[in-house]
C-alpha cells in the first residue's frame, strides 16, 4: 500500500508493474515496471485458484509464499495435521504428507489438488512445472538472536548417543526421510529441522506450542528420542540449537 493519502499502490507479479487506485477502488493507472518476464505456470498454478468451479481455494491459501499457515488443521480421514512448511526444496523431503504415503508430486496433486481442493486434474507438464516452482522456494534466513555456547552444547546433546536426535534428523535437511512411530501411536514421516523456529505449533497435530513443549510427554516424551538421561540444562542447550538451524 501508498503512504501517498487517497491511493493505493498494488504490485504485480506478470508484467512486472505497478496499478494505481484511489481508496474507493477505482482504477487510476498502470505503471509498467520493464526488466525480464516473471511468468512461471508454476507459481500460477500454485497462487491461482484450481480452475474449478468447485475450486474456492488455491495451494497458498495454507502455504502463503510456498510456507505454511501456522495451522492445525481437522481431516476427517486423518485426524489432526500441522500444515507442513514447503520452504528450502521441499522435493528433496519426499515421501510427502505427515503420513509419508505420497512418493510422487502427482500422487499429492491427484489427492489434493484434485480431491480436496476440488480442482481440475493437471498434465504431466503442469505438474513438472509445479515441481520446479517448488524446488527454488528459498528458506527464510537464520536467526540474529544466538547463544553460540549453548549453541554448540545443544549440537553436541543432539548428536550424542543418549539423546539419538541425530538418527533420524540427519544430513542437509536434517530428516531421514523415513516414516516412524515417535510415540504418537502412529508412523509419522521425520519432518526437516531446518528453519523449525519459524513453525510453531510443533509436530503433526500442533501438542507442542514451543520446542520445549515437544518434550512432554503428550508430544513423545522419551519416545521422541531418548531425552531420559537429559537434564533440564541440556534440553535449554538442545533447544537453543534447534532454534539456530
Amino acid at each position: 500500500p501508498s503512504e501517498i493519502p487517497g491511493v493505493i499502490v498494488v504490485q504485480i507479479r506478470e508484467p512486472s508493474m505497478l496499478v494505481v487506485y484511489d481508496t474507493a477502488l477505482n482504477w487510476k493507472a498502470n505503471i509498467l515496471l520493464g526488466g525480464d518476464r516473471r511468468a512461471d505456470s508454476g507459481h500460477a498454478i500454485f497462487h491461482g485458484n484450481p480452475d474449478a468451479p468447485t475450486a474456492t481455494i488455491s495451494c497458498a491459501s495454507c502455504h502463503p509464499e510456498g510456507r505454511d499457515d501456522g495451522h492445525v488443521w481437522q481431516f476427517a480421514d486423518v485426524g489432526e495435521r500441522r500444515t507442513q512448511s514447503l520452504e528450502g526444496n521441499v522435493m528433496d523431503t519426499a515421501p510427502f504428507h505427515w503420513a509419508g504415503d505420497m512418493d510422487e508430486m502427482s500422487d499429492l496433486m491427484s489427492t489434493v489438488f484434485v480431491d480436496r481442493m476440488r480442482g481440475l486434474p493437471q498434465s504431466p507438464e503442469r505438474v513438472d512445472a509445479l515441481t520446479s516452482w517448488l524446488r527454488e522456494v528459498p528458506r527464510v534466513g537464520p536467526s540474529d538472536v544466538r547463544d553460540d555456547d549453548a549453541i554448540l552444547r545443544g549440537k553436541a546433546v543432539f548428536e550424542s548417543e543418549k539423546a539419538a536426535c541425530s538418527t533420524c534428523h540427519v544430513g542437509d535437511n536434517f530428516t531421514d526421510n523415513t516414516t516412524v512411530d515417535v510415540g504418537t501411536g502412529e508412523k509419522l514421516q521425520v519432518p526437516s529441522l531446518v528453519n523449525v523456529r519459524n513453525r510453531a505449533p510443533f509436530m503433526h497435530n500442533g501438542c507442542a506450542q514451543s520446542l520445549h513443549d515437544r518434550f512432554d510427554p503428550a508430544c513423545g516424551g522419551s519416545k521422541h528420542g531418548d531425552i531420559s538421561a537429559l537434564s533440564e540444562a541440556d534440553i535449554d542447550d538442545l533447544v537453543a540449537y534447534m532454534l539456530s538451524l
